[in-house]
């Protein structure tokens, strides 16, 4: 009697790394071989399975990579929100402050004045109050040259202040990624920069007992030599957020985009 050793091949793809652990070798097993004319027994086939171990391809992250990946996306995070904070003196927000008794406040004519009386006749006050006067009309007051016309009296402050600050140009973020540091540059600019804040007021009174109705302020700090800080460009723009939604909730800051 003869034994035939046949190969028994069990396979699985071929495309990657296993997504499961490799099949155990199995035991070989032993089967009579038959002639399939005489019928009789000539030996045995001896099936000795082998196995190819599977490979599935699959789009996975290593941990390491993904861990390094991770701290990345962090570095970039923060050098954002860094840079973010850096610009934001010259964002598009100005803050308001609304002041009144919260009762219904009834349309009427309104003369508009300077805090300073002298400067009355100013050509660049009444270039600025006429920007108020817009926003007034647009609430349905009547604006009037003349106070003894008017039912309202608003007196019109506009005041502008300087300040400087320190910033760190060249400033970087670092975050080690495996043996290595990655390091990202935020901030640019001069060292010091100087900022000017214009702030604009408005006091409502009544004409006749000079009880006063309403009263606000918006304000916006912006880089001294940008556009955002001058009269030109802040007086009409913080006039529109100051007389947004009007009155306005009382006692309130709020942030309202120019």
């Amino acid at each position: 009697m003869h034994l035939y050793r046949i190969p028994l091949t069990i396979s699985y793809p071929r495309s990657g790394k296993p997504d499961r652990a490799p099949v155990d070798r199995p035991n070989a097993t032993s089967l009579p071989h038959q002639d399939l004319v005489s019928g009789n027994i000539l030996g045995s086939l001896c099936l000795v399975p082998t196995v190819r171990t599977a490979y599935c391809r699959q789009e996975t992250i290593a941990p390491v990579e993904s861990h390094m990946r991770n701290k990345i996306i962090a570095a970039t995070s923060i050098a954002l929100m860094i840079a973010l904070s850096a610009c934001g003196r010259n964002n598009i927000y100005a803050d308001v402050a609304r002041f009144h008794s919260n009762q219904p406040i009834n349309r009427g004519t309104l003369f508009i004045q300077p805090s300073d009386l002298a400067l009355a006749n100013n050509l660049e006050f009444r270039t600025h109050s006429e920007s108020v006067a817009v926003e007034m009309r647009r609430q349905r007051f009547q604006t009037v040259p003349n106070a003894a016309q008017a039912r309202y009296v608003g007196t019109l402050d506009i005041t502008q202040t300087d300040g400087t600050t320190i910033t760190r140009p060249g400033m970087t973020v670092a975050v080690p990624v495996g043996p290595t540091m990655i390091a990202t540059p935020v901030g640019r600019g001069p060292r010091n920069s100087t900022e000017r804040t214009t702030t604009i007021g408005v006091q409502i009174k009544r004409q006749g007992d000079g009880t006063q109705i309403w009263e606000g302020r918006a304000s916006k700090t912006a880089s001294a030599g940008s556009e955002h800080a001058t009269l030109t460009w802040a007086v009409p723009a913080l006039s529109t957020a100051l007389f947004n939604d009007f009155p306005g909730t009382p006692g309130v800051t709020q942030q309202v985009r120019v």
